[in-house]
């Protein structure tokens, strides 16, 4: 098991400080069964936006952990940014209030 991981690599590739990542995962835990599955969903959409760009830039085999978990922070940063800029359109005001109610609230 690999224990050493290295902060900075993803602080790096995310541009996200470490100090917020708590918060991302809390984030995260609070929300429904459904949006934390699209997390996931968003994860995958980065790793194939611009022909694999960000893995191309980004990936070290040996630090595949730290490569998944800032993907994994930066998908619950768009959809954290996405809510956040809700109010500025129904739809998005409903897409919102959709993966929220759906799946239950924890």
């Amino acid at each position: 098991m690999k224990l050493n991981f290295d902060i900075g690599f993803i602080e790096q590739i995310t541009k996200i400080p470490n100090n917020q990542f708590k918060e991302k995962l809390d984030y995260f835990c609070n929300l429904p069964l459904k949006a934390q599955i699209e997390i996931f969903h968003q994860m995958k959409i980065f790793e194939e936006e611009d022909e694999n760009a960000f893995f191309m830039q980004n990936y070290d085999k040996n630090k595949v952990g730290e490569y998944r978990f800032g993907l994994f922070l930066l998908a619950i940063d768009k959809i954290i940014n996405f809510e956040n800029n809700a109010t500025k359109s129904n739809y998005s005001k409903s897409k919102i209030k959709k993966l929220r109610e759906e799946g239950g609230s924890k």
